[in-house]
């Protein structure tokens, strides 16, 4: 996975990632032989002609359909973590709901036997029958959705299960769906050089579940590589690497930020790493999270100033203006320390904000230092707060001109 964990390809990440593989894979293969994941007949090879062409569609609906799902999680989770049910409760919650809509599932598909499994299991059995052909339209549609709502519940309530094998199997539903839409069409307007009804559907299978893989991880090529090591088959490459791509720019454009970095943006995580360094010219380019304070001391604005202050005091804190926190923990504005100290023991922090005003520059994890530092000297302020992409207002970290000079001059020793 390394596009999931690295920014850019580090020689010395990537030296000790490729031998950690290598290590796994033959150690696992030792074991539990040679054979792909998907039985041998079915990983069939594929000609390259017309009927390829359905990547693309299937591209466009795995990246819509998958930033839908990454909204829906992230909106869930949110609403979950906000809710005045206890912690300990809300995982309980969402499996009674994944129990509820699996047996939906089971009554809805006429009682399909791998319909439970499905909902609230992997779901490979149902998968490899998609594969072959021999489940009912209704059903995979049924299947997907009731799949996509299970996972949604399960996840976003803190319970138990990930998000990889679920991807999949939503890949290889819609790639069951988009292959029986082309049969149908092949029927009403004959396609030269397409296969045979089972053969493209195990096609189009596969290629959902890459373009859903690359829609939702954000791993265009890792999908590819995943699909080959399922299959044993590398003849889809063409169309794999076209949906692919096609169902990341897509989900890209509408969510920038992947789903695991939203994960952390939106419990107040922000990972502290170093993209590659490539000498002085290239620290300017460097997103301001790599300086910034994680470590912020704010005041919250319902405290009086005298409380504030002792506060402040009590921290150590070492910068001369401080965020000013109010509902949600916003940032609702910046105070300096001495305007607190001079101010009414008794004034609230917030009743000093309207009296001194100062601008705020609200920056993101992703901004450029060289960015950062412009828009600071323009507003004319030495600190800024760092807001979250996903969650606006909530405070990340706090970076000042300070850092960025500091962090300067020590790149060019």
């Amino acid at each position: 996975m390394f596009e999931e964990l690295l920014d850019n390809f580090s020689m010395r990440a990537l030296g000790g990632m490729v031998v950690a593989v290598v290590i796994a894979a033959a150690v696992s293969r030792s074991i539990l032989g040679e054979d792909p994941v998907l039985p041998a007949h079915l990983a069939a090879h594929y000609d390259t002609s017309l009927w390829m062409l359905v990547a693309l569609p299937m591209g466009l609906a795995a990246g819509l359909l998958g930033h839908g799902f990454v909204r829906l999680v992230l909106g869930v989770r949110a609403g979950f973590r906000k809710s005045p049910l206890p912690p300990w409760s809300r995982p309980a919650l969402g499996g009674a709901l994944c129990g509820g809509i699996a047996l939906g599932a089971f009554f809805l598909t006429g009682r399909y036997g791998d319909a439970q499994n499905s909902v609230w299991s992997i779901g490979y059995e149902s998968l490899e029958r998609a594969f072959e052909g021999h489940i009912a339209v209704q059903i995979i549609a049924i299947l997907f959705f009731f799949k996509l709502a299970a996972v949604v519940a399960a996840y976003g309530s803190g319970g138990s299960g990930g998000l990889f094998s679920p991807t999949l199997f939503l890949g290889g539903m819609l790639g069951a769906l988009v292959g029986a839409g082309a049969v149908a069409l092949d029927g009403w307007v004959p396609i030269p050089g397409f296969p045979s009804g089972e053969k493209i559907l195990g096609a189009c299978v596969l290629l959902g579940m890459g373009a859903m893989f690359a829609a939702v991880i954000r791993c265009p090529f890792t999908s590819l590589i995943i699909i080959f090591e399922m299959t044993g088959s590398y003849s889809l490459i063409l169309p794999l690497m076209a949906g692919n791509m096609i169902a990341w720019r897509i989900a890209r454009r509408f969510g920038p930020v992947p789903i695991y970095n939203a994960l952390l943006l939106q419990d107040g995580v922000t990972l502290r790493h170093m993209p590659a360094y490539r000498g002085p010219q290239d620290y300017q380019n460097l997103p301001v999270s790599a300086i910034m304070t994680h470590e912020v001391t704010a005041v919250r604005g319902s405290h009086s100033c005298g409380e504030a202050l002792r506060r402040l005091r009590e921290s150590g804190a070492r910068f001369r203006t401080f965020p000013v926190l109010g509902e949600d923990d916003a940032v609702s504005g910046i105070l300096a320390f001495s305007e607190i100290a001079n101010a009414d023991p008794e004034a609230t922090a917030a009743s000093l904000i309207d009296d001194n005003a100062h601008p705020v520059v609200a920056l993101q994890p992703d901004t450029s230092i060289r960015d950062a530092a412009n828009k600071m000297l323009h507003a004319d302020v030495r600190q800024a707060p760092i807001l979250s992409a996903v969650a606006p207002h909530r405070l990340l970290g706090y970076v000042t001109l300070n850092d960025i000079a500091r962090q300067q001059n020590a790149s060019a020793l």
